[in-house]
């Protein structure tokens, strides 16, 4: 299976870049004895943001168990699989408001 991607790549509008950090802040690791998942396939969505050099990609999974893995090289790490200092490898949680923020941007 391969991931291909479905439109072009859009600005996040700075309004809601405070709502996307405040979810960010709340990645946590998975609590898999709760965890609820659906299973269906989806989409999987990615936000890409910069400081300075440095790009850091998140992609949020809109299936399944809602996962979300970081990449510290979004044209070339698998995400999950990053082994650069600051950035988590695995699979995290975020509350639900980062994939709404997310699929909110994309259409607003």
């Amino acid at each position: 299976m391969v991931w291909e991607r479905e439109g072009e790549a859009r600005p996040v509008s700075s309004t809601a870049l405070p709502d996307m950090a405040q979810s960010l802040s709340r990645l946590a690791p998975p609590d898999t004895a709760n965890q609820m998942c659906t299973q269906e396939l989806g989409p999987r969505w990615m936000l890409v943001f910069t400081t300075g050099q440095d790009l850091t990609g998140v992609v949020v999974d809109g299936f399944g168990c809602r996962s979300v893995r970081l990449t510290d090289d979004p044209f070339e790490t698998e995400p999950g699989a990053s082994k650069q200092e600051g950035v988590v490898p695995g699979v995290l949680m975020a509350p639900p408001s980062l994939l709404e923020d997310l699929k909110a941007a994309h259409t607003g």
